[in-house]
């Protein structure tokens, strides 16, 4: 499968990532929305914080924009994997 782009972040990607953290905007691939489990400072939902870990620093803890989208276009956690199992992530993202 295809990687993630290399090219710069564009200021259009951090509109996306805010439709498609809290479930705004859909995943293409019927994915769960990251608030499910997950929040970003304040922004969090049903499950965030409880079920996952905060993802504020995730972007600079994993080293930018390609190995943030590696991991998420093949996440190795055993609570993550299950989740994305048949509902891949679009890598153009």
């Amino acid at each position: 499968s295809a990687g993630v782009a290399e090219r710069a972040s564009l200021p259009a990607d951090g509109a996306t990532g805010r439709n498609l953290f809290p479930g705004t905007g859909a995943l293409k691939g019927g994915a769960t929305a990251g608030f499910s489990c997950h929040h970003v400072g304040d922004a969090g939902g049903f499950g965030g914080g409880i079920l996952g870990p905060d993802l504020s620093d995730a972007f600079a803890r994993l080293g930018g924009r390609k190995a943030l989208g590696a991991w998420l276009l093949a996440p190795p956690t055993p609570t993550m994997k299950p989740q994305f199992a048949g509902r891949p992530l679009d890598p153009r993202l």
